[in-house]
């Protein structure tokens, strides 16, 4: 999503404005959250900066981000807006966990406590499995674990409230490469092609 601010489009980066990735394990290191008066405050101030007549890019959101609730009627506007469905291969998404969330292995028992409050979804047993990844230090085997079994379960269970996606051609995108901005800029480009005429 950065990539395509720094492309030019007009991005709403609703995790930036949180200070929260949006996952379990999305708080960011060195950043308190702001209250729901400041996020909301911060929003507005955000929507006002934007041209009407272009298009706002949104990563899809679930309706808490950390502490933080997103209001119902952007949430109702992001499930029926248009998608575009980005797509990034495995080994590049557990590169990027790699570099991302490195933090987590910092602090081991923080780490071991968020992972446990998924119990209810995993089982005890798979729960303990992720704790002796974390104490072996097994970091890619851990994140690919998570996203096989967490993070990509969970988002194709949430993609059935956009009722757009089904329309959405996949692109792929690169994510660890020294061209993100290149990438950003070609998808937009190939967005403009695609774009219905208006008028």
């Amino acid at each position: 999503m950065h990539a395509f601010g720094r492309a030019g489009a007009q991005v709403l980066d609703l995790e930036g404005l949180a200070a929260h990735r949006g996952s379990l394990l999305g708080a960011m290191p060195g950043r308190e959250q702001l209250s729901q008066k400041a996020f909301d405050s911060a929003l507005i101030h955000t929507l006002s900066g934007f041209d009407i007549h272009k298009p706002v890019f949104v990563e899809a959101e679930g309706r808490r981000i950390g502490g933080i609730s997103v209001p119902d009627a952007m949430l109702g506007g992001l499930h029926a807006a248009s998608c575009v469905r980005v797509e990034a291969r495995r080994e590049d998404r557990i590169a990027f966990l790699l570099q991302d969330y490195a933090h987590l292995f910092d602090d081991p028992a923080f780490f071991k406590v968020q992972l446990s409050k998924l119990v209810a979804l995993h089982s005890h047993e798979r729960v303990r499995q992720w704790h002796r990844m974390i104490d072996e230090n097994r970091c890619a085997e851990l994140f690919a674990e998570l996203i096989d079994r967490h993070y990509d379960p969970a988002g194709r269970s949430s993609q059935a409230l956009y009722t757009q996606l089904p329309h959405a051609a996949p692109m792929l995108f690169r994510l660890n490469d020294a061209d993100s901005l290149e990438q950003a800029k070609t998808l937009l480009a190939q967005l403009d092609e695609t774009a219905p005429a208006v008028g």
